[in-house]
């Protein structure tokens, strides 16, 4: 069907959690965290959580199948499980060879990854040395910055600037028409940063490059800080070892997982899916900002897919999600940047500010179109680690109204239906023809029967309006 042409599907890079300033999100990304912490530490540590790791997965399985644990976040194949755990920072550093083309995740020290470290007031600084291998575009040292890094009155977040010179996966500006969003990730070099300075704040700690603070000097307490992965880890009578098992091995999950098990769903944006359903991830003034509905999920995107279609089709899809945008943002909808849908599908967000209700679009590369439109249930209740559980294929949900299902974006239960943007029906709005072709209509209406197994019983009026009408 088609050449190979770029979709409007969107493959996702990172899950995150944001802070929103106006246009301006912040994503903070728990594995890019966990890669941060073993950049920056002493490699005798980095092997200590490895080999540690390895015997917690051997006692996990154990626990698992006489039924005294649950099915484990971070499965190892068996032949990783035989492993002597000795063996396993070799394996894992062989594999960071060969990803990032160098061995600086295992080998800088801590005064040479994170280097000249100052606070000004409350700004963060730093010079972080490149986790790859430098090259002509790529820098030894990153200049990084952090402004707000410390808390605001009544512990509230304020973060406003997150900088990383020449990184790659620092920043990303969104635009549907209208103001763009600036994405501001907080990277694996600027999370060493934010960390190492967590760390020395809480530790006191004796560097061969001493921190720099200008002004009063803070307490640990104000340091802004999105997870749990230093605060696990404490000095018991001169020893640095963690305070959470559970939690250390998963930074040892990450690090297998990302650089020696490299299954599909093992890139960052898979880690990230299962990392932000355990709760000991959060850092407890996390927790309490999402509750406090200051933080929310969002998605990164990383490049359009690649896939087989029809050029006529694609060119249809690309006029519908302009013409969508238009018809959306008309009716009261700010653009939003993106968001996961029915499961790992990426959405471009639109949100009415007075309603709250949000329409999430969705492109595919191989399949149709569609939209949610998700409406708030009053005195829902947040579950920072909550996740959509229900039927994932849309074509199986269009019709049926009054669904309750979990919000990605703003973590509780919303009303929920599924649309196709044949029509375009919004809550207190007329519905508006999208006037597809006849492809457009023949390619949702297939989908829809291969979805019910041939049989469209239960939506016939739903696909008579929606495709066997001719478009007006």
């Amino acid at each position: 069907m088609g050449n190979n042409l770029e979709t409007l599907e969107i493959i996702p890079r990172y899950l995150c959690l944001t802070l929103v300033d106006g246009k301006d999100h912040f994503y903070f990304s728990p594995g890019t965290e966990v890669m941060a912490n073993a950049f920056r530490r002493r490699p005798e540590v980095v092997r200590r959580i490895l080999e540690g790791t390895a015997r917690y997965k051997k006692w996990q399985k154990n626990q698992y199948e006489i039924g005294r644990s649950y099915e484990p976040k971070f499965p190892w194949p068996e032949e990783l499980l035989k492993e002597d755990p000795a063996s396993i920072t070799d394996i894992v550093r062989e594999c960071v060879k060969k990803k990032d083309r160098t061995y600086i995740l295992f080998d800088a020290e801590p005064h040479d990854a994170v280097k000249e470290l100052k606070l000004e007031g409350n700004v963060l600084s730093a010079k972080v040395k490149s986790k790859r291998a430098p090259d002509e575009t790529r820098p030894l040292y990153h200049e990084n910055t952090f402004r707000s890094v410390l808390l605001g009155r009544y512990g509230s977040p304020q973060v406003t600037v997150i900088n990383c010179s020449d990184c790659e996966d620092f920043s990303q500006v969104l635009k549907k028409g209208g103001k763009p969003i600036r994405s501001y990730i907080h990277c694996v070099h600027n999370s060493a940063m934010r960390s190492e300075f967590e760390e020395r704040m809480r530790f006191n700690v004796k560097a061969k490059n001493p921190m720099i603070i200008k002004g009063e000097k803070p307490k640990p307490s104000d340091v802004f800080s999105p997870f749990n992965f230093v605060s696990n880890w404490i000095y018991v009578d001169g020893v640095y070892q963690p305070d959470n098992r559970h939690l250390a091995a998963l930074e040892g999950d990450v690090l297998v997982t990302y650089y020696v098990i490299q299954k599909e769903v093992d890139d960052i944006f898979g880690i990230n899916e299962r990392l932000l359903t355990i709760e000991e991830c959060y850092s407890p003034s996390m927790l309490d900002w999402i509750r406090a509905g200051k933080v929310t999920r969002r998605v990164i995107g990383q490049r359009r897919k690649t896939a087989k279609l029809d050029a006529s089709l694609l060119e249809e899809e690309e006029t519908l999600s302009e013409n969508l945008d238009r018809e959306i943002k008309t009716r009261g909808y700010e653009y939003d940047g993106r968001c996961r849908e029915l499961g790992r599908r990426v959405a471009d967000r639109y949100v009415n500010k007075e309603t709250g209700v949000s329409v999430n679009v969705v492109f595919s590369g191989t399949g149709p179109p569609f939209y949610t439109v998700r409406e708030p249930i009053p005195n829902s209740k947040i579950i920072p680690t909550g996740e959509y559980a229900g039927e994932t294929n849309p074509f199986k949900l269009v019709g049926r109204r009054n669904l309750r299902a979990f919000d990605d974006v703003n973590m509780e239960e919303t009303k929920m239906r599924v649309e196709l943007p044949t029509v375009l029906r919004l809550p207190g709005t007329g519905d508006v023809n999208m006037k597809p072709s006849k492809q457009m209509r023949r390619f949702s209406r297939d989908a829809i029967r291969e979805a019910h197994g041939g049989e469209v019983t239960g939506i016939e009026k739903y696909t008579r309006v929606h495709f066997l009408s001719p478009a007006s």
